[in-house]
């Protein structure tokens, strides 16, 4: 259903698209390695592919808070 989905939407509209996987690893996720190369080609055609090293935001949060309860996150304020 995945792959009807973004073939589509193949040239006809914007996709924004996240995930922690890289392209190599997305055939053992889908399990069909044929469907999985369609699909990375029809996503990456024409596309803007950005990869970001580093922490998680999340991860960095938790940690923030877990040091610093009830503390704002960093730009941010308390509500309470």
């Amino acid at each position: 259903m995945l792959f009807e989905f973004f073939a589509d939407r193949y040239e006809r509209r914007a996709t924004a698209l996240t995930t922690n996987l890289p392209f190599a690893q997305w055939p053992q996720v889908f399990g069909d390695e044929m469907m999985t190369v369609a699909l990375l080609d029809r996503l990456t055609h024409r596309s803007h592919v950005l990869m970001f090293n580093g922490e998680s935001y999340r991860v960095r949060e938790s940690r923030r808070r877990a040091g610093r309860p009830g503390a704002p996150a960093e730009g941010g304020h308390d509500d309470t």
